[in-house]
């Protein structure tokens, strides 16, 4: 029914709420604390869980996250809506140094491909050079 419907009257009947999305996770305080006057307490890693970590009246935070990265509503209501650029922006950072991350290892990749190609040419010749005439005079 959405943020207002009926279900939203009945969230307190739930005890524990699991793999929600960022957004959800703050409705769902949202609600327990507008609609039914309750004290709520978030527990979460931190980083997609900062937005309801901020809206819960105790959050407890396990692991540190990336600030108020996820602090959003994708529809532009409740709690942290005001905060959409930054988040944006906080995404768009992570993507990079993701991507960043991605082409340095392809680029290390590449440096131990040819490190070993070179050393194996190195080995071929020194093998060459040492057995091939022993091998040739035995047969002699």
């Amino acid at each position: 029914h959405g943020w207002r419907g009926t279900m939203w009257d009945h969230v307190d009947l739930i005890a524990v709420f699991a793999r929600m999305s960022p957004q959800g996770k703050a409705k769902v305080i949202l609600a327990m604390q507008q609609r039914k006057g309750h004290h709520v307490l978030m527990c979460g890693d931190g980083g997609n869980d900062v937005g309801a970590l901020k809206q819960a009246d105790v959050g407890l935070a396990l692991l540190s996250g990336y600030g108020n990265a996820n602090t959003t509503d994708t529809d532009g209501e409740g709690p942290g809506a005001d905060a959409a650029a930054s988040a944006k922006a906080a995404e768009e950072e992570l993507n990079r140094q993701n991507q960043v991350l991605a082409q340095r290892s392809s680029e290390a990749a590449r440096t131990v491909k040819n490190a070993l190609a070179i050393k194996q040419k190195e080995l071929t010749a020194k093998m060459q050079k040492e057995w091939l005439p022993g091998e040739l005079e035995g047969r002699a």
